[in-house]
C-alpha cells in the first residue's frame, strides 16, 4: 500500500489566524443604490448576478449596508468596500463609478416649431 499526497494539518499561529479572519470579513460590493435611510445610516444596494450556467436566469437581490452616503447617491452605481461586523455589512469606503443612463423622454423628439422641423429636413 502506497500513500500519495498525504498532508499534515496546517498549524497556524494566532496572528495568522487573525489576519485570515480579517481578510474573510472584508468584501467588495458593486451595485445600484436603491434606498437610503439618513437617520439610521442604512443603504440598500441592488446587485445583478449573472447566471453561472447558460440555462439559468440572471438573479437580482438586495443587500443592506450600514453607513452614510451623499444625499444624491440613489440610482447611482457604487463600488463599496465593506466589513462584516457581526451580522452587519459596514461601509468602509465607497466610490460612485457609474451614473445610470437617463431614460429619454418620449416627448423630447417632438417639436411644435414647424419652421425648425422644416429646416432640419432641408438640411439633411
Amino acid at each position: 500500500m502506497t500513500l500519495i499526497n498525504v498532508r499534515n494539518e496546517k498549524k497556524y499561529t494566532d496572528s495568522v489566524k487573525n489576519e485570515l479572519q480579517l481578510v474573510a470579513d472584508n468584501f467588495s460590493v458593486q451595485g445600484l443604490v436603491v434606498y437610503q435611510d439618513y437617520e439610521f445610516g442604512i443603504v440598500e444596494v441592488k446587485i445583478h448576478q449573472k447566471p453561472q450556467r447558460d440555462f439559468e436566469l440572471p438573479k437580482d437581490f438586495q443587500l443592506r449596508l450600514i453607513g452614510f452616503l451623499p444625499s444624491n447617491s440613489i440610482k447611482k452605481f457604487w463600488n463599496f468596500h465593506v466589513r462584516r461586523v457581526g451580522a452587519n455589512l459596514v461601509i468602509q469606503s465607497g466610490e460612485c463609478i457609474k451614473f445610470p443612463d437617463r431614460e429619454q423622454s418620449s416627448t423630447s423628439d417632438i417639436s411644435t416649431n414647424t419652421a425648425e422641423y422644416t429646416t432640419e429636413l432641408t438640411e439633411s
